[in-house]
């Protein structure tokens, strides 16, 4: 075997120089001695780390002591560090910026933690096993069809259920129709905010975004068709297609959100609520205090992001029904509306949560929460057209 001497040429023997040397002696470096010095390193260091110690548990602390009770003169202790092992060695000091340089390209090639790779932020740290992963989805779908039936009995099939099913075409947004289509939206938007919340609350459980958002929308759009499966056989309602239709569309807007980050940044498709003349607050039922708003947020294009004031506004354009809840002497009336609405996600985490070093667990239910619902008093209208 050729000895590594015979694999150089004369030229790369030569002895260079750190930039930094200044010429000190101590500092001069020749390349065939420092691929000696790293091999020599890179094996005791093999001896020092067990296969199978995560890489993220290795942490390196150096320190240039001369003489007294630390390394030999001279030279730099390197102290290696890992979950169940520790170990140190001792090289010449004028090998440390290299061997600095190279750790430093091994710690930025270091593959990212299992966790930190996670694409959903919002999963779960702490490994799940699959099947308690199926005991949480469980557990979570069980929760959202108990507390929507709970809510649809005390709501909704008070008079109780026939033996025979019932249809009805009720038409879209007509100004004859019952509600003059913001029933038709409300449908869309309570799958979609389904589809989000569940989305987030599956992620929360252990669930990769894939499937979490796989989950939230099938069954958002199970539990909502199945409502409508149940109103063809109660007393008060009936089936009707428009609104099945409707549930799909919401589901489907609501996959398709989540699976695309950038969209969602631009995009909010939200509800704002006032009591209409009926005077009940019902902000699920009363559709002439409904109106939903399809908003485009500034903080999500890339030229009014870095703006510090327009970054918190959105440009809206909103839709919604007045007088079909109110006694039958009032006017109808369907209305399109269009306005500034203030980004209250975007303008907490500049401020409240402005602090925090990543996504904490109520800045995640804030962030869900309001690009939702768009609160009284955070809405300018600018304009409104009477169809």
């Amino acid at each position: 075997m050729k000895s590594i001497d015979r694999l150089l040429s004369p030229e790369q023997v030569r002895r260079p120089r750190f930039p930094e040397s200044n010429g000190d002696p101590a500092y001069e470096t020749n390349p065939l001695e420092l691929v000696k010095t790293v091999a020599t390193t890179a094996l005791a260091l093999c001896m020092l780390v067990p296969v199978g110690v995560p890489a993220q548990a290795r942490t390196w602390n150096t320190a240039n002591e001369i003489g007294g009770a630390g390394p030999a003169p001279g030279t730099t202790r390197i102290e290696l560090h890992t979950s169940t092992h520790a170990g140190s060695l001792e090289i010449p000091y004028r090998y440390t910026q290299a061997l600095t340089t190279i750790a430093q390209a091994g710690n930025a090639a270091a593959p990212a933690p299992a966790d930190a790779a996670s694409p959903n932020p919002a999963r779960s740290k702490a490994r799940v096993t699959p099947e308690q992963l199926r005991w949480r989805n469980a557990a979570i779908i069980g929760g959202a069809v108990g507390l929507v039936a709970a809510y649809g009995m005390n709501n909704w099939w008070q008079d109780g259920f026939t033996g025979s099913f019932r249809t009805v075409s009720e038409g879209w947004f007509g100004q004859p129709t019952r509600y003059g289509g913001a029933d038709k939206l409300g449908h869309a938007f309570f799958s979609y905010s389904g589809a989000r919340v569940l989305t987030a609350v599956f992620g929360a459980a252990g669930n990769d975004a894939k499937s979490a958002a796989d989950l939230g929308a099938l069954w958002s759009l199970g539990i909502m068709t199945s409502v409508e499966i149940l109103d063809g056989y109660s007393r008060q309602y009936s089936f009707s297609s428009e609104d099945a239709i409707m549930n799909i569309v919401g589901a489907a807007a609501g996959y398709i959100m989540e699976r695309n980050p950038e969209l969602d940044s631009l995009l909010a498709f939200r509800l704002h609520y006032r009591p209409s003349e009926s005077g009940n607050y019902n902000i699920g039922g009363d559709y002439s205090g409904q109106t939903y708003l399809l908003a485009v947020k500034a903080s999500g294009i890339p030229v009014l992001r870095d703006n510090s004031v327009l970054r918190y506004f959105e440009l809206a354009v909103g839709y919604g029904t007045r007088g079909y809840e109110s006694p039958s002497q009032l006017e109808r009336s369907r209305n399109v509306y269009f306005g500034i609405t203030l980004d209250l996600s975007e303008l907490l985490g500049q401020t409240v949560f402005r602090s925090n070093r990543e996504r904490t667990g109520a800045q995640r239910a804030s962030d869900l929460f309001f690009e939702l619902i768009q609160p009284p008093g955070t809405v300018l209208p600018l304009a409104k057209h009477r169809l």
